[in-house]
Protein backbone atom coordinates (compact mmCIF):
# COMPACT_ATOMS: atom_id res chain seq x y z
CA UNK A 1 0.00 0.00 0.00
CA UNK A 2 1.25 3.78 -0.71
CA UNK A 3 1.88 6.09 2.37
CA UNK A 4 1.87 9.64 2.45
CA UNK A 5 4.36 11.72 4.02
CA UNK A 6 4.35 15.73 4.06
CA UNK A 7 8.21 17.04 4.62
CA UNK A 8 9.12 20.13 5.56
CA UNK A 9 12.55 22.16 4.85
CA UNK A 10 13.23 21.75 8.62
CA UNK A 11 12.59 18.00 8.49
CA UNK A 12 16.25 16.97 8.14
CA UNK A 13 19.23 16.35 5.70
CA UNK A 14 18.38 12.76 5.56
CA UNK A 15 14.71 12.75 4.52
CA UNK A 16 15.35 15.97 2.16
CA UNK A 17 18.73 13.99 0.58
CA UNK A 18 16.00 11.06 -0.06
CA UNK A 19 14.27 13.64 -2.19
CA UNK A 20 16.62 14.80 -3.67
CA UNK A 21 18.37 11.47 -5.12
CA UNK A 22 14.47 10.67 -6.06
CA UNK A 23 14.58 13.81 -8.25
CA UNK A 24 18.07 12.93 -9.71
CA UNK A 25 17.57 9.69 -10.98
CA UNK A 26 13.86 10.57 -12.21
CA UNK A 27 15.39 14.30 -14.18
CA UNK A 28 19.10 13.65 -15.08
CA UNK A 29 19.48 9.73 -15.25
CA UNK A 30 16.22 8.25 -16.74
CA UNK A 31 14.66 11.37 -18.63
CA UNK A 32 17.99 13.45 -19.65
CA UNK A 33 15.86 16.98 -18.64
CA UNK A 34 18.27 19.27 -17.17
CA UNK A 35 21.23 20.68 -18.63
CA UNK A 36 24.66 21.32 -17.53
CA UNK A 37 24.91 23.89 -15.31
CA UNK A 38 26.72 25.78 -12.17
CA UNK A 39 25.99 23.19 -9.64
CA UNK A 40 25.80 20.49 -11.81
CA UNK A 41 29.04 19.26 -10.15
CA UNK A 42 27.47 19.11 -7.18
CA UNK A 43 24.70 17.13 -8.57
CA UNK A 44 27.08 14.30 -10.25
CA UNK A 45 29.12 14.24 -7.28
CA UNK A 46 26.04 13.48 -4.71
CA UNK A 47 23.70 12.06 -7.67
CA UNK A 48 21.15 14.90 -5.89
CA UNK A 49 18.79 17.05 -7.64
CA UNK A 50 17.94 20.47 -5.74
CA UNK A 51 17.46 24.46 -5.88
CA UNK A 52 17.11 26.86 -3.33
CA UNK A 53 13.48 26.66 -3.62
CA UNK A 54 13.41 23.76 -1.86
CA UNK A 55 14.12 25.72 1.27
CA UNK A 56 10.61 27.30 0.77
CA UNK A 57 8.72 24.28 -0.28
CA UNK A 58 6.59 21.98 0.88
CA UNK A 59 7.41 18.25 -0.31
CA UNK A 60 4.74 15.88 -0.97
CA UNK A 61 6.27 12.20 -0.72
CA UNK A 62 4.30 8.94 -2.23
CA UNK A 63 6.50 5.50 -0.87
CA UNK A 64 5.84 1.94 -0.82
CA UNK A 65 7.56 -0.65 1.17
CA UNK A 66 10.70 -0.01 -1.37
CA UNK A 67 10.90 3.98 -1.37
CA UNK A 68 9.91 6.91 -3.23
CA UNK A 69 7.19 6.28 -5.81
CA UNK A 70 5.94 9.74 -6.49
CA UNK A 71 6.55 13.54 -5.52
CA UNK A 72 5.87 16.38 -6.40
CA UNK A 73 6.64 20.07 -4.10
CA UNK A 74 4.42 23.25 -3.92
CA UNK A 75 7.01 26.19 -3.67
CA UNK A 76 5.72 29.25 -1.50
CA UNK A 77 5.81 32.62 -2.45
CA UNK A 78 8.58 33.54 0.27
CA UNK A 79 12.07 34.26 0.42
CA UNK A 80 13.06 33.60 -3.73
CA UNK A 81 9.57 34.10 -4.57
CA UNK A 82 8.38 31.41 -7.31
CA UNK A 83 10.38 29.94 -9.55
CA UNK A 84 8.53 30.00 -12.78
CA UNK A 85 7.73 34.13 -12.19
CA UNK A 86 11.03 34.67 -11.86
CA UNK A 87 11.76 33.38 -15.24
CA UNK A 88 9.14 34.84 -17.17
CA UNK A 89 8.09 38.28 -14.71
CA UNK A 90 4.97 38.73 -12.53
CA UNK A 91 1.46 39.50 -13.92
CA UNK A 92 -0.36 42.64 -12.66
CA UNK A 93 -3.52 40.33 -11.32
CA UNK A 94 -1.10 38.20 -9.39
CA UNK A 95 0.47 40.69 -7.21
CA UNK A 96 -0.42 41.43 -3.97
CA UNK A 97 -1.67 37.55 -3.66
CA UNK A 98 -1.32 34.45 -2.16
CA UNK A 99 -0.15 32.33 -4.50
CA UNK A 100 1.92 29.36 -4.75
CA UNK A 101 3.73 26.97 -7.71
CA UNK A 102 3.40 23.24 -8.25
CA UNK A 103 6.55 21.96 -9.57
CA UNK A 104 8.75 18.64 -10.04
CA UNK A 105 5.64 16.27 -10.33
CA UNK A 106 7.45 12.98 -10.63
CA UNK A 107 6.11 8.98 -10.78
CA UNK A 108 8.60 6.32 -10.74
CA UNK A 109 9.41 5.32 -14.21
CA UNK A 110 8.18 1.06 -13.10
CA UNK A 111 4.81 2.83 -11.57
CA UNK A 112 3.61 5.54 -14.53
CA UNK A 113 0.93 3.30 -15.86
CA UNK A 114 -0.56 3.02 -12.02
CA UNK A 115 -3.19 5.00 -10.62
CA UNK A 116 -0.44 6.84 -8.55
CA UNK A 117 -1.10 10.25 -10.67
CA UNK A 118 -4.32 10.60 -8.73
CA UNK A 119 -3.28 10.32 -5.42
CA UNK A 120 -0.79 12.44 -6.22
CA UNK A 121 -2.97 15.12 -7.77
CA UNK A 122 -5.39 14.71 -4.50
CA UNK A 123 -2.77 14.89 -2.04
CA UNK A 124 -1.32 18.24 -4.03
CA UNK A 125 -4.98 19.86 -3.97
CA UNK A 126 -5.39 18.33 -0.28
CA UNK A 127 -2.54 20.45 0.63
CA UNK A 128 -3.66 23.73 -1.70
CA UNK A 129 -6.44 23.46 0.21
CA UNK A 130 -4.66 23.81 3.65
CA UNK A 131 -2.77 26.80 2.49
CA UNK A 132 -5.43 28.46 1.81
CA UNK A 133 -4.05 29.90 -1.61
CA UNK A 134 -5.70 32.59 -4.12
CA UNK A 135 -3.70 31.40 -7.07
CA UNK A 136 -1.91 28.37 -8.52
CA UNK A 137 0.72 28.33 -11.16
CA UNK A 138 2.76 25.27 -12.90
CA UNK A 139 5.34 25.15 -15.51
CA UNK A 140 4.38 22.64 -18.05
CA UNK A 141 6.12 20.91 -21.34
CA UNK A 142 3.51 21.23 -24.37
CA UNK A 143 1.30 18.63 -24.41
CA UNK A 144 3.08 16.69 -21.74
CA UNK A 145 1.09 14.27 -19.41
CA UNK A 146 1.38 16.77 -16.34
CA UNK A 147 0.01 19.62 -18.74
CA UNK A 148 -3.29 17.85 -19.75
CA UNK A 149 -3.76 16.53 -16.31
CA UNK A 150 -3.59 19.84 -14.98
CA UNK A 151 -5.64 21.24 -18.02
CA UNK A 152 -8.73 18.82 -16.89
CA UNK A 153 -8.25 20.08 -13.29
CA UNK A 154 -9.48 23.26 -14.78
CA UNK A 155 -6.09 25.55 -15.12
CA UNK A 156 -5.56 27.28 -18.07
CA UNK A 157 -3.09 28.88 -20.25
CA UNK A 158 -1.49 32.42 -18.49
CA UNK A 159 -0.51 33.61 -22.32
CA UNK A 160 3.48 32.93 -21.91
CA UNK A 161 5.18 29.92 -23.89
CA UNK A 162 8.67 29.80 -23.55
CA UNK A 163 12.00 28.00 -24.16
CA UNK A 164 13.31 26.74 -21.36
CA UNK A 165 16.92 26.84 -21.59
CA UNK A 166 17.65 24.55 -18.29
CA UNK A 167 15.80 21.83 -19.75
CA UNK A 168 17.57 19.44 -23.27
CA UNK A 169 13.92 19.72 -24.96
CA UNK A 170 12.52 21.16 -27.89
CA UNK A 171 9.22 21.85 -26.94
CA UNK A 172 8.04 25.01 -25.91
CA UNK A 173 7.30 25.49 -21.87
CA UNK A 174 3.75 26.69 -21.13
CA UNK A 175 2.89 28.62 -17.84
CA UNK A 176 -0.16 27.89 -16.03
CA UNK A 177 -2.68 28.95 -13.77
CA UNK A 178 -5.70 28.44 -11.92
CA UNK A 179 -7.20 29.79 -8.73
CA UNK A 180 -7.75 27.82 -5.76
CA UNK A 181 -11.81 27.79 -5.83
CA UNK A 182 -11.65 26.86 -9.64
CA UNK A 183 -10.23 23.55 -9.20
CA UNK A 184 -12.21 20.91 -10.36
CA UNK A 185 -12.13 18.11 -7.80
CA UNK A 186 -14.45 15.70 -5.65
CA UNK A 187 -13.48 15.81 -1.66
CA UNK A 188 -14.64 12.54 -1.96
CA UNK A 189 -13.74 10.37 -4.68
CA UNK A 190 -11.06 12.69 -5.80
CA UNK A 191 -9.90 13.42 -9.27
CA UNK A 192 -11.16 10.65 -12.05
CA UNK A 193 -13.66 9.01 -9.20
CA UNK A 194 -10.92 7.19 -7.72
CA UNK A 195 -11.64 6.42 -4.03
CA UNK A 196 -8.27 6.94 -2.25
CA UNK A 197 -8.95 4.30 0.36
CA UNK A 198 -8.19 1.99 -2.85
CA UNK A 199 -4.41 3.30 -2.82
CA UNK A 200 -3.21 4.21 0.66
CA UNK A 201 -2.58 2.24 3.38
Amino acid sequence: MIKVEIIHPDDGKEKLEEIYRFRYKSYIEELNYLRSQDNMTAFECYKLEYDSYDDSSRHIVLRDQYGIVAYARIILDQGAGLLVLNKIGYRDFLKGKNKVEISRMIIKASRRCSKLIVLLLNELYRNLRELDCDYIVADTFDSSNSYWMLKKMGFQELGVRYTDEDYRLRTDSVVLYCELGQIKMDDHFGLFGIREESLIG
